[in-house]
């Protein structure tokens, strides 16, 4: 089984129930009922627009938002 470097530091009892729902191909059904929310920003721009929004509703004095990426190479699960 790969390692799962996302829960390094987490119990073992929760590392093994991960790994539990890994074998039974059931870990994105339960993230996902848990989880409802998803998000559509798969792109530097949607995301740099998100952040901007952001910064205008909560950060209005803030200087300006430098740099937004949006990593796609980034996978929870191998």
């Amino acid at each position: 089984m790969s390692n799962l470097t996302y829960l390094q530091g987490y119990p073992d009892q929760l590392v093994s129930q991960v790994r539990t729902l890994i074998n039974e191909q059931r870990l994105g059904d339960v993230l996902a009922k848990r989880y409802p929310g998803t998000h559509d920003y798969a792109t530097d721009k949607a995301l740099w627009q998100y952040t901007q929004d952001l910064k205008n509703q909560f950060l209005r004095n803030a200087p300006p938002i430098n740099k937004v990426m949006y990593d796609n190479k980034i996978h929870v699960l191998k």
